[in-house]
């Protein structure tokens, strides 16, 4: 199992670790069970899935593979040997990330030996959401006023283009997808009218209807998430047709697809841009997953009526 840089070895690490501002996405039930329900879906576990699916380098190279196992690895602090394991955990977290603040970024940080100055390797360093702006490509980390001073570094840290990587929910979608948030936010922070609680407050009686509010509140649900699909595990399966449901799933999935696509052809930026400065040219490639095209036929499907829903579904599932 591999390790932690020792103290023979030097990092070009610029950014911190600092607590990043605001409240988490993810505390929020709704939200929390969106973000949960794509990362867990992103990608198979591999391994504990009946679908035939493969993650490997193209072209396929021994020590490159070796270099980019332990840089994924030390990415999300797993440290597997193992290149399908590593590219899960990272395409796992990534889209965790993505999903609670719309965006991701990561410093592309050397390892060299403290000897020689060799590079012998590199690491993807997450960057706190809420901690940095980008700036004509580049990142630029705004570090707290007390943690700087505590550390003595600077207010700002700037990472330039070639050592970030910027991930970002695709499709332009980023603004909309953020007022998505803070609608499943709203929702679950208010289940109860404002109204009946002061007028119960104050020894008023209200006319109320439960269940009305109940159906209400699953409709809210259903519209502010049009915009990925996303069906809340069921929660208004009972009043919906049918049809809209599988329709919405396959939006779902095609949200699931378009963000894998995007993940790695961002990572995979990443590894050529390290690539070409450790001596590599390998590339991740995962195969036999749903791709964009699939969600298309399935769609296709539905709308002629010649396949029933669980067979149109059954392409996506990954158990």
């Amino acid at each position: 199992m591999r390790r932690r840089p020792t103290g023979d070895l030097k990092s070009s690490q610029r950014t911190v670790f600092c607590p990043p501002p605001g409240g988490d996405p993810a505390a929020s039930l709704y939200t929390h069970m969106l973000i949960e329900d794509t990362s867990v879906d992103i990608i198979p576990i591999p391994g504990y899935t009946s679908r035939a699916f493969e993650i490997s380098l193209q072209p396929q190279d021994a020590a490159a593979e070796s270099l980019i196992v332990a840089g994924l690895s030390r990415a999300n602090g797993s440290y597997r040997d193992e290149l399908a394991s590593v590219a899960y955990d990272f395409l796992k977290e990534c889209t965790w990330i993505l999903m609670g603040s719309g965006e991701a970024a990561y410093e592309i940080a050397y390892l060299s030996e403290r000897a020689t100055a060799r590079d012998v390797g590199f690491e993807l360093v997450r960057v706190q959401s809420g901690t940095y702006r980008w700036h004509r490509g580049s990142l630029v980390q705004v570090v707290p006023e007390d943690v700087a001073e505590s550390r003595g570094i600077p207010r700002e840290i700037r990472v330039e283009a070639d050592q970030a990587l910027h991930f970002e929910i695709p499709g332009g979608m980023k603004r909309r997808y953020l007022d998505m948030i803070e609608s499943l936010e709203f929702i679950d922070k208010n289940p109860f009218p404002r109204f009946a609680l002061d007028r119960g407050a104050a020894g008023l009686g209200t006319p109320f209807d439960s269940s009305l509010l109940i159906r209400t509140q699953k409709m809210a649900l259903a519209d502010a998430t049009r915009l990925v699909g996303w069906n809340a595990r069921g929660t208004w399966q009972e009043d919906t047709l049918d049809y809209y449901w599988v329709w919405r799933e396959l939006a779902f999935e095609l949200f699931k697809a378009e963000l894998r696509n995007l993940v790695l052809l961002k990572l995979n930026e990443g590894l050529t841009v390290a690539g070409h400065r450790l001596g590599f040219s390998s590339r991740l490639e995962i195969k036999g997953l749903p791709s964009v095209q699939d969600v298309e036929q399935a769609r296709k499907h539905l709308a002629n009526g010649d396949l029933p829903f669980g067979e149109i579904l059954k392409p996506f599932r990954f158990l």
